[in-house]
């Protein structure tokens, strides 16, 4: 064989030799990459099915718990949704906190002392018996989740600000002074009834303000802090506030103004006042549903508690 051929033999096995190399590093790339390649495709690159990897379960909304003894949230809307077992709970603090007033202020110890020191223990324990009935009612509000103003009206929430537009102040107010002028003129008639009937008022009634804080200028300031100011509210959270509300859920709206107002007047413990205390009683009812608040029932009810006052302290002197 000539020179030239023996090169060509020499030069074409080498490059024969290199395309074969290179074909086994492809090779063994493609191997690799086989290796690599996750069970669902290599699956798929036979024919089957690729198996789908289970996803974690998505966990359910549910409320958080609330551990025992922690406050509770704050309110998201107005008044507390009182029940009839509230009902009970705030007749029970009345009958017991009146007892309890009662008691107290009959005291041998109370009588026997000077006309001020009588009407410094008087005032006190006056100031006890709304205080304590004030608490109960701040704590009957926690337990459905809300506080003593937003409870029974007097503070909405902010959502309940922007949903409901209560009735005007200015219409609340003419009724307001309407139903003083009616309630008036019927307790005045009832007056002038039954004295023409035999049945003329117990004298205690009306001189009984000025017997307990005293008949001067001293006794007349105690009285419209404590009888026109802070009965009229502590009543109508107790009665229309928790009565009145819960009779409604069970009962409708006028059967809950004539039972509340009718236990309204038994507290008063006075069968002369029933009468005109339960047609009192029907007016601040009508006039909290009427007008989703209580604020304009506690007006009335400062407005007539005002005129029972001036007109006990004017009839003594």
């Amino acid at each position: 064989m000539p020179l030239k051929d023996v090169s060509k033999v020499v030069v074409g096995s080498r490059a024969e030799a290199k395309e074969l190399r290179k074909a086994a590093e492809v090779a063994a790339k493609a191997q690799a990459k086989a290796r690599k390649v996750p069970k669902p495709a290599k699956a798929a690159a036979r024919g089957g099915e690729p198996t789908r990897l289970a996803s974690p379960p998505k966990r359910a909304n549910v409320a958080p718990r609330t551990t025992p003894g922690a406050p509770p949230s704050p309110p998201t809307s107005g008044p507390a949704p009182w029940a009839l077992a509230d009902v009970a709970a705030v007749l029970a603090v009345l009958a017991l906190t009146l007892v309890s007033k009662n008691v107290v202020l009959a005291l041998g110890p109370v009588q026997l002392m000077p006309q001020v020191g009588r009407t410094v223990v008087r005032a006190f324990v006056l100031a006890a018996f709304y205080a304590l009935q004030l608490a109960a009612f701040g704590w009957l509000a926690r337990r459905h989740g809300t506080d003593l103003m937003a409870g029974f009206g007097l503070r909405r929430a902010q959502d309940q600000r922007s949903q409901e537009a209560r009735p005007s102040s200015l219409g609340s107010a003419g009724l307001v002074v309407a139903l003083f002028l009616g309630t008036e003129t019927i307790a005045i008639g009832y007056g002038l009834a039954m004295g023409a009937l035999g049945w003329e008022q117990p004298a205690r009634l009306s001189s009984d303000l000025a017997a307990v804080f005293g008949g001067g200028g001293v006794g007349l300031v105690l009285s419209g802090l404590l009888v026109v100011l802070v009965a009229p509210v502590v009543e109508e959270f107790a009665f229309r506030g928790v009565v009145a509300s819960a009779f409604r859920r069970s009962w409708g709206m006028w059967p809950a103004i004539v039972a509340s107002s009718a236990v309204y007047a038994v507290y008063h413990l006075s069968a002369w006042l029933f009468f005109p205390t339960f047609v009192l009683g029907v007016a601040l009812g009508w006039l909290a549903f009427t007008r989703r608040s209580l604020v304009p029932a506690i007006a009335l009810h400062v407005l007539y508690n005002g005129v029972a006052v001036a007109a006990a302290f004017l009839a003594v002197r």
